[in-house]
């Protein structure tokens, strides 16, 4: 029957038996509800950045500062050389990051990331925060788990391409009881995103441009929630495409080496490509953000 490897998965779940690996495909695609959103002219651009630059600065605690939408999210917030103590590919003293989160962040890749300021850490922590207090977990008894921790942790992987449906199957499978999704954390950038407090703005500039201009710091959110789930012990939902076969093997060597209690799922969901390209266009016109074919 349809979604069967993932009640099998489900089962497990419940049970806390079974393989370390389980891999459920679903042809289930979502459609969007679409909506219209219209750009203003040039002409209330200065206005409109003085707004967003208030409004970063309430988000982060700063005082107010002119924002260069041309650049990205990153380059924004980077942290002055002085304040970080740190070449730009190396990772600051353990002293620079926030404590809530500062053992997650030192472990991070600072080749790759920029050292943020310390007050777009803060705001980062709070999104971080608000995203690990919505699960609950409850055992094979229907009783909550203590700190939302199950004995034996999952982390599930979705895989397929943006607009193959993988949202809406993950919701599916939830509310026809075959996925417990309030008990994992989600994982997904595009989500993270929505959280940064200058992204509609970016959105309102340029559709085509958004989602590159706040990919990496979405993505360095997203990998310190990700790090403190599975410090925590929760189970965790991993939105990707999972498209670099490569790295990901060595990326689940890494978690079994890290976290041995830790099992690893991979729900592989699929659409015509057609389909996928028109969802994303679909979604485009919701959310802003273009996908380029």
């Amino acid at each position: 029957p349809p979604h069967s490897a993932a009640l099998d998965l489900w089962r497990v779940l419940r049970s806390r038996g079974g393989a370390d690996e389980a891999d459920a495909s679903s042809s289930d695609g979502a459609k969007v509800a679409a909506g219209e959103g219209e750009g203003e002219d040039e002409e209330g651009d200065a206005a409109t950045r003085t707004t967003a630059a208030a409004a970063t600065a309430a988000a982060t605690g700063d005082p107010p500062a002119p924002y260069d939408f041309d650049l990205s999210t990153e380059d924004n917030h980077r942290a002055s050389s002085s304040s970080s103590s740190s070449s730009s590919s190396s990772s600051p003293s353990p002293s620079y990051f926030t404590a809530e989160f500062a053992a997650v962040r030192s472990g991070l890749d600072y080749s790759y990331h920029a050292h943020y300021a310390t007050s777009r850490q803060r705001m980062q922590d709070d999104i971080v925060r608000s995203m690990l207090e919505r699960t609950s977990v409850r055992d094979a008894e229907g009783n909550l788990c203590p700190g939302g921790t199950p004995e034996d942790p999952w982390i599930v992987f979705t895989a397929g391409a943006m607009g193959a449906g993988k949202t809406h199957t993950i919701r599916h499978l939830h509310a026809t009881g075959r996925f417990p999704l309030e008990s994992f954390v989600s994982v997904d950038p595009d989500e993270v995103r929505r959280h940064l407090p200058e992204f509609a703005e970016y959105v309102r500039r340029s559709p085509l441009t958004a989602g590159d201009l706040t990919r990496k710091e979405a993505g360095y959110v997203a990998e310190i929630l990700a790090g403190a789930a599975l410090r925590d012990g929760r189970n965790v939902l991993v939105d990707g495409s999972l498209r670099d076969r490569a790295w990901y093997a060595r990326h689940f060597e890494e978690l079994r080496g890290e976290y041995p209690r830790v099992r690893i799922a991979i729900l592989h969901v699929t659409a015509p490509r057609e389909a996928v390209f028109e969802r994303a266009e679909v979604r485009s016109r919701t959310t802003g953000r273009v996908v380029p074919r």
